[in-house]
């Protein structure tokens, strides 16, 4: 290993990191990476389903329609005009106008806590 002289201590120290990172087991470095969060995006209103697998997800935006099968730790909707059914969910948060969200079964028993803010936004139990 070849050692450098680093006179900025703000430099040293990101030579040290990178240093123990690179030095780190492989075991370390090939472990597989967290599923990331959901994030659905669009002013244009799209229709789509995601397998959530435990995931936070947030759908922003107009006039989508979105169906998250399996359960979902968190859901936030904002915008306005959404349509969004969901499996189940530990909590579900919708802010904005006129969005709509249905929730099908319980997590672990539990009804999901719900916060709504904005105007003629609705969340319900879908029959």
């Amino acid at each position: 290993m070849n050692i450098v002289k680093i006179s900025s201590p703000l430099l040293a120290a990101l030579a040290n990191g990178l240093a123990m990172i690179v030095s780190a087991p492989l075991e370390a470095q090939t472990r597989a990476p967290r599923q990331s969060n959901i994030v659905v995006n669009s002013r244009q209103g799209i229709n789509q389903s995601y397998a959530v697998n435990g995931r936070t997800v947030s759908v922003r935006g107009s006039n989508n329609r979105i169906r998250l099968t399996g359960y979902s730790s968190f859901v936030r909707v904002t915008g306005t005009n959404n349509v969004v059914s969901v499996d189940a969910a530990r909590a579900i948060a919708v802010s904005g106008r006129n969005n709509r969200v249905t929730w099908r079964r319980r997590a672990n028993g539990i009804s999901p806590r719900i916060s709504r803010t904005g105007t003629g936004n609705q969340v319900s139990r879908s029959k």
